[in-house]
């Protein structure tokens, strides 16, 4: 997204991670009367008036002093309020330092960084997009835009509980019939072992009526001769 700054009139790019777009999802399905020329964010009630800073000020302090954060202690709301938009700004960069380059945490900022700089940081956006992306993970509290891109590739190859259930079904038939065919190959095998006895015994009783005829034979032959 390309914006300029008023504080300082310096165009620059910057993006939306993950977080900020879940929540601002959120917020718009709010906002159903929302127009043209409306603020998104701050409005009295149901008019186009916006809300002053002072205001917003005061509703960042309120919500702080009643979530009531570790790191933050009464002295310090009543001296200086942490929780003000401000502080989102400076949470930024110090989420960011060290981790990255100066000069792109200041761009993203939208703080002057002077013609040279800027000439460095001419690249595609696709390209510091993902810059971008690397760096979320020190900025999101729930999760990372690639957090997202992964959920949604699992959920793109998960499988319906129906075809589970189909597929379920599919597998307790074949373990049926995988069963049953073990059942009919022991049947086929005993049969085999039984008609190999019938013909073994077949046999012998063969041989025993060959030699019954063979001495029959030489029987007769004697009372003939």
């Amino acid at each position: 997204m390309r914006i300029t700054r008023r504080k300082t009139g310096v165009e620059f790019r910057t993006f939306f991670g993950r977080d900020a777009v879940k929540y601002l999802k959120l917020h718009l399905a709010t906002r159903s009367n929302l127009t043209d020329e409306k603020p998104l964010f701050t409005c009295w009630g149901s008019t186009a008036k916006r809300i002053t800073n002072g205001a917003i000020e005061m509703k960042f302090e309120e919500i702080g002093k009643e979530i009531k954060l570790d790191f933050i202690s009464e002295e310090d709301i009543t001296d200086l309020n942490p929780c003000r938009p401000h502080s989102l700004r400076s949470a930024f960069s110090s989420r960011l330092t060290g981790k990255m380059d100066r000069v792109l945490i200041e761009f993203w900022m939208g703080h002057n960084i002077g013609e040279d700089k800027r000439a460095y940081l001419n690249m595609p956006t696709e390209e510091m997009r993902e810059l971008y992306i690397d760096a979320e993970k020190y900025l999101a509290i729930e999760k990372t835009s690639r957090d997202e891109l992964v959920e949604i590739k699992e959920r793109q190859f998960e499988i319906p509980s129906e075809t589970l259930a189909e597929i379920q079904e599919v597998k307790n038939t074949l373990q049926g019939l995988t069963k049953r065919y073990d059942r009919v190959a022991c049947e086929n095998l005993e049969l085999k072992a039984q008609i190999s006895k019938m013909d073994l015994e077949q046999t012998d009783f063969g041989k025993k009526i060959e030699r019954d005829v063979a001495e029959l034979k030489k029987a007769l032959e004697k009372l003939i001769g």
